[in-house]
């Protein structure tokens, strides 16, 4: 009777012959170890790019948010509230204003804003990949920093503001429509 034979000894049975067929050579290890890096080399900056990309998002939404936000606040407090926009320090930031304040206004006749007690108070900055492009929104004398109002009676300044996010081509437009108190947020045709 024959015996089966296996497939890792050589056909003709002669000691010294045999074939070690289970394993890898080195160079199939290299080669596959190559393959490899090259694969992680060309996901790693996609990853980079939709991580930069999904803060951008964030901070895009995280502002429109910060503009609801203070229209809600200006009709529950009953006090105007304004968002600052530091274009060059690519930051933002809300206020209200304070009716109670002894100090002199900065600027003129201008009433006291105070920075708003909670985080949104503190100014934030945009993420290297959003940036503000264009504002027409009233500006603060002395310093350039753009401001948007927003009243008791729900209505807030006519404003747009262009912000561009590094992937796409065309400006996010957010634009404020006054008296109507609407937020619109668009990207242009």
């Amino acid at each position: 009777m024959d015996t089966p034979r296996q497939p890792w000894k050589a056909r003709n049975g002669r000691a010294g012959e045999c074939r070690g067929d289970g394993g890898f050579t080195l160079l199939e290890l290299v080669v596959v170890c190559i393959i490899l890096m090259i694969i992680t080399g060309m996901t790693v900056p996609l990853y980079r790019d939709s991580v930069a990309s999904m803060r951008a998002d964030r901070a895009l939404t995280s502002f429109v948010s910060a503009l609801k936000y203070a229209q809600e606040r200006a009709v529950t407090d009953g006090v105007e509230v304004r968002i600052f926009l530091d274009l060059s320090e690519r930051r933002y930031w809300l206020a209200y204003e304070n009716r109670a304040s002894e100090d002199e206004p900065e600027w003129g006749d201008e009433t006291v804003f105070d920075p708003l007690p909670e985080r949104l108070g503190t100014p934030r900055r945009f993420p290297e990949s959003l940036y503000v492009s264009s504002v027409r929104a009233s500006q603060r004398r002395g310093d350039g920093v753009y401001y948007v109002s927003f009243y008791p009676s729900g209505a807030s300044d006519a404003a747009v503001i262009y912000m561009h996010h590094e992937e796409r081509r065309r400006p996010i437009e957010i634009e404020l429509q006054g008296r109507m108190g609407r937020i619109a947020v668009r990207e242009p045709q």
